[in-house]
């Protein structure tokens, strides 16, 4: 009994991990598009300027549509788990964004 419960609180702990440092890298390239978006797009071709929200949200869209999986061995059986958790976690993240616009 002691085994699964340390066993399941570590996969808790490393899906909780994953998640934070997932949140932490959607922010952190909202951050630089927002950058660059107002260094070199505003000034050099009138576009808007983007909120930082408005960043995170293009930047996951990019992302989101740039992806490639790349199997790290034969039979790597992630692709299947990540082909259904991708959209769903990309959508559930920018549902969170998008109340700050």
């Amino acid at each position: 009994m002691a085994k699964i419960s340390s066993a399941l609180i570590i996969a808790i702990g490393s899906i909780g991990f994953f998640g934070l440092v997932l949140a932490f890298s959607v922010i952190l390239n909202g951050w630089a598009l927002w950058l660059l978006w107002g260094w070199f797009m505003v000034p050099s071709l009138s576009l808007p300027s983007l909120s930082l929200a408005q960043s995170i949200g293009v930047g996951m869209v990019i992302s989101y549509a740039t992806y490639t999986y790349v199997p790290t061995q034969d039979g790597d059986n992630g692709r299947l788990t990540l082909l259904v958790v991708h959209p769903f976690l990309y959508t559930f993240l920018g549902y969170i964004v998008h109340q700050f616009m």
